[in-house]
């Protein structure tokens, strides 16, 4: 079982009249993974040990950003905009996997793999509130809406991880 969480914050207040006035950008995500594998080895040497097998996983990821932001408009107009996303991806997985483990001590193990990820996901992605504005105009464009999708994801990882394995 894998969880993990990130939160990012970006602010950019260095004024570029080309390109950007002013930027902040909030994303926070949050997945949960649970694999179920099997592993297979054969010893190569007294310290050295291939192996190979593959885990099967499933798990879900919510990431949601909020971006808000001034902007050259063009003809010294100035833009703003403000848009918050949430997407949900729920995912299965194969991940075929070669390694190989060395043992630094008779309970101290240190082992590489390298990994084929095979992923299919299907993803909602919600926008929350998407607004576009001159602000000198007061103009704004509001923009809403889901949409759904899926996709099929193949990544090979040369090396994946690298554990270090310590037997009670």
């Amino acid at each position: 079982m894998q969880l993990n969480q990130s939160l990012n914050n970006r602010l950019d207040s260095r004024p570029d009249p080309l390109y950007n006035y002013d930027y902040t950008n909030d994303n926070f995500a949050m997945g949960v993974t649970a694999k179920v594998g099997r592993e297979y080895s054969r010893a190569l040497s007294r310290r050295w040990t291939a192996t190979a097998g593959a885990d099967l996983a499933t798990g879900f990821k919510y990431m949601r950003s909020h971006v808000e932001g001034t902007t050259n408009a063009g003809n010294g107009e100035i833009a703003r905009k403000t848009s918050t996303s949430v997407d949900r991806y729920y995912q299965v997985a194969l991940l075929p996997f070669v390694g190989v483990r060395y043992a630094l001590h008779h309970k101290l193990y240190a082992t590489a793999e390298a990994t084929v990820s095979m992923a299919y996901a299907r993803v909602k992605a919600t926008v929350e509130g998407s607004t576009v504005g001159i602000i000198s105009q007061q103009e704004t464009d509001v923009i809403t809406g889901n949409t759904r999708y899926n996709f099929v994801n193949v990544t090979f990882m040369p090396i994946n991880q690298i554990l270090l394995h310590y037997l009670l």
